[in-house]
């Protein structure tokens, strides 16, 4: 069968998120971390407020009324607490601390340069064996090791013995790389509070229905008053399906300035933020008898 929805796309008549414009927008920007793993001393953003333009610079201060940014899959029993804008820890580079607002993308861009964040940095690693290995700097203190689960299957001292005795042992080590992933259209979002809907985000997302629940969660109000609305999404490839710390923060701040606020990503956002796969090595192996059984 042919294709039917590419004619739209292709003649540039297609809807992505930072194609949407509205009366009266301003435009927001994620003042990031710099570290692996640092501890927050202060954030002073007096020096970005006074540039002409600037609305608004929300610290973890400001939303620290907030719900706490989900777990999708809650593997282990330690808490991992994520506020939507970092607090006193910083766990990867990239981690949000502040977001600025202004009348334009180059006032805001400008702002965020002067946000002053003073950090002390920590023992960071970046690898996940260095992350695993004995002694790895703690990513959460509370935990004993930096390991979610331990999932154990079979009878691991038959298998042992069994190899011991193999006649031959073939081992085999797999690495799969880490995956940024790149879409079109980099994550952006655009929120305001629309006059019949209420709190109303438009964002390109892998599900509206689980993405406003989320939202519902962290904003701490019924999923009934949000909307959320996704045209074209501009690719995804699973990472979109995510609920992302600035689709609260347009609405915090379209809320609070009265206004509609969009944000929308660069690359270098993309990827440090965009939640990454992979990331695997396994080892197998395998034992044989002398008739190679």
């Amino acid at each position: 069968s042919q294709r039917v929805e590419d004619k739209r796309s292709v003649t540039g008549r297609g809807q992505y998120t930072d194609d949407l414009q509205m009366p009266g927008m301003a435009y927001g920007v994620t003042v990031r971390s710099p570290y692996g793993h640092a501890r927050i001393r202060s954030v002073d953003t007096s020096e970005a407020l006074t540039l002409p333009g600037v609305l608004a610079v929300l610290t973890h201060a400001d939303i620290a009324h907030l719900g706490l940014m989900p777990t999708l899959v809650p593997l282990s029993k330690v808490a991992t607490p994520r506020p939507v804008l970092a607090g006193d820890t910083v766990r990867f580079v990239g981690d949000p601390v502040a977001f600025v607002v202004a009348e334009t993308r180059e006032a805001a861009r400008a702002a965020a340069d002067l946000v002053a964040v003073d950090y002390e940095e920590l023992p960071a690693v970046g690898t996940l064996e260095e992350a695993i290995a004995p002694g790895a700097p703690a990513v959460w203190p509370e935990a004993s090791a930096n390991i979610l689960f331990d999932f154990p299957l079979g009878d691991a001292a038959a298998t042992d013995a069994a190899l011991a005795a193999s006649a031959h042992v073939t081992r085999l080590r797999v690495v799969q790389n880490r995956v940024a992933p790149t879409s079109l259209e980099v994550r952006a979002a655009l929120g305001h509070v629309d006059p019949e809907h209420g709190l109303t985000l438009h964002a390109g997302t892998q599900g509206v229905a689980e993405a406003r629940d989320v939202l519902a969660t962290i904003l701490a109000r019924p999923a009934e008053q949000i909307r959320l609305v996704t045209k074209d999404v501009g690719g995804g490839f699973g990472m979109k399906m995510f609920t992302y710390p600035e689709y609260a923060l347009v609405l915090v701040a379209a809320e609070k300035l009265g206004r509609p606020v969009k944000w929308t990503g660069g690359r270098s956002d993309a990827f440090q933020t965009d939640t990454h796969g992979r990331d695997m090595v396994s080892e197998a192996a395998l034992g044989f008898d002398a008739q190679g059984r």
